[in-house]
């Protein structure tokens, strides 16, 4: 699973009791750890969190927790449902659900997180998904655990159980839902190179085509025509096709060398500048594989642009 982006969490620790098999000192130390890591994640403070651990990067739990808290990894849309979602979760400890041996403590919580699954499902979109999470009455549990370890005089987080599971609303299948739900406002892009257009149109995520017009009066390689307004909005999941024309000199297009680039990538740069690409692979010695052998035309060839290109790449 790959968690994306940060979490505005309210997380509330209950104790019902004393923790078993500790000493007064200890339970302070061990409940003082906990309760600052739910801070740190209130806070979005991912130093924060990690200073609590003992965990390294490159460790699944430290590259999820690095992740979780990292804002920049979501859209604005998609960090407003999962601050909705994250700000309802509650973590519910009791005494016999704590155990301390010797050096090491294991603490199983209750994750308590509002239906956000049902207001995903449901919702119309990003503010009425946020709303629906709010509102919700139900909740989804999650069981997990928290490992800490005293290293050197100081209880350490070692381990944090089942994140997939509490954190699911961060992951890409329900942001691509989300995202789904989200439309894409058409702007106008007369006058944007073909490079610009395309890497806005890639990120909103909708069907797009890029078409070319032979111009002699404006500049090439600029947007001159696109088959919406400025203000229509799109859904991913509309079946309708954005058509954004650019300006060429001419039909003909030489052919570069893509040799030793990788495969998916010059696919995507063809089909890009409106070619249909046939793709085949053979053995080679070498050529690194996944990597570019030759095409068909051959580079330095001069072709209509919409021809057919025939791209050999190593196995």
């Amino acid at each position: 699973m790959k968690i994306r982006k940060a979490i505005a969490a309210v997380l509330v620790l209950a104790f019902t009791g004393v923790l078993a098999g500790c000493n007064k000192q200890e339970k302070e130390e061990i409940t003082g750890v906990l309760g600052n890591y739910i801070r740190a994640v209130e806070k979005f403070d991912a130093d924060g969190v990690l200073s609590l651990t003992d965990l390294k990067e490159g460790d699944s739990v430290y590259d999820e927790l690095s992740q979780i808290l990292d804002r920049d990894y979501y859209s604005d849309t998609e960090l407003e449902v999962v601050e909705a979602a994250a700000s309802t979760i509650t973590i519910m400890l009791s005494d016999d659900k704590i155990d301390v041996k010797g050096n090491e403590a294991t603490v199983s919580a209750s994750y308590y997180i509002a239906d956000w699954k049902s207001a995903v499902d449901e919702g119309t979109g990003p503010e009425d998904i946020v709303a629906r999470i709010k509102d919700s009455k139900e909740n989804i549990t999650v069981s997990g655990k928290i490992k800490l370890e005293l290293i050197d005089g100081t209880w350490k987080i070692t381990d944090l159980t089942d994140l997939d599971e509490v954190f699911e609303f961060c992951n890409d299948s329900t942001l691509a839902l989300i995202s789904a739900k989200t439309p894409f406002k058409v702007e106008e892009y007369f006058g944007l190179s073909e490079a610009e257009v395309r890497a806005i149109l890639e990120k909103s995520g909708i069907a797009y085509s890029i078409e070319y017009e032979v111009r002699s009066d404006v500049t090439p390689g600029i947007v001159i025509n696109q088959n919406f307004p400025e203000g229509t909005e799109l859904l991913e999941t509309d079946s309708v096709l954005f058509i954004v024309t650019i300006s060429v000199e001419s039909e003909e297009f030489t052919l570069g060398d893509y040799s030793m680039m990788d495969h998916a990538s010059v696919y995507d740069i063809l089909t890009g500048f409106g070619f249909t690409v046939v793709e085949c692979s053979e053995q080679s010695d070498s050529i690194v594989p996944g990597c570019v052998i030759r095409t068909e035309p051959a580079a330095g060839s001069v072709i209509e642009r919409g021809s057919t290109i025939t791209v050999y790449y190593a196995e």
